[in-house]
């Protein structure tokens, strides 16, 4: 029984991931690339009442992951640590702070 067991929770660690493996080139939940796509962080500026700031994403994050959305996460991040910031405009946005 515990052979059997054994097998069946090899089977699915082993299985899950191969059925996914090359069946999209996205990163997919279960897939052996979940973690490994990788994508640039958009430009981002923080205007402050003195002027603006170009802002380095990685200074802020340890590495690009794709599932998280970095738009929606470090904007307000940004308001929060950098000092008298007012907007954090990026390529496609803006966050009012």
């Amino acid at each position: 029984m515990a052979a059997l067991v054994f097998t069946a929770v090899l089977a699915a660690q082993l299985g899950i991931p191969l059925s996914r493996l090359g069946a999209d080139d996205q990163a997919q939940r279960f897939g052996w690339q979940m973690f490994s796509g990788s994508r640039g962080f958009p430009q981002f500026t923080v205007v402050t009442a003195t002027g603006e700031n170009e802002i380095k994403a990685d200074d802020f994050l340890l590495r690009s992951r794709v599932e998280i959305d970095v738009v929606n996460a470090l904007p307000p991040h940004l308001c929060a640590v950098i000092e008298g910031a007012v907007t954090v405009n990026w390529d496609t946005g803006s966050y009012r702070c």
